[in-house]
């Protein structure tokens, strides 16, 4: 419904009275300086929005539907490889 409109997410969640802070799901480094940085909004509601696509890193896989918590099938050799 919402897939990956980030900012249509973040205006939402602000106009709730949330200090929003967007982030690369995939990246340790960013979640970690959203963590920071939503830390340091004392008495402020934050959300943190962390942009993810399912099966990231799999070709043929990545960001498709109905993949998502299901076995791979034939497609298990190549997602492993």
């Amino acid at each position: 419904m919402f897939h990956h409109h980030m900012e249509m997410n973040q205006n939402r969640l602000e106009a709730f009275g949330f200090n929003t802070i967007v982030s690369d799901g995939h990246s340790v480094e960013e979640i970690v300086i959203a963590f920071e940085i939503a830390a340091s909004f004392k008495g402020y509601l934050t959300a943190i929005v962390a942009n993810t696509y399912k099966g990231k890193g799999i070709p043929g896989i990545e960001d498709q539907e109905n993949w998502h918590g299901k076995p791979l099938g034939d497609k298990a050799d190549a997602a492993i490889s």
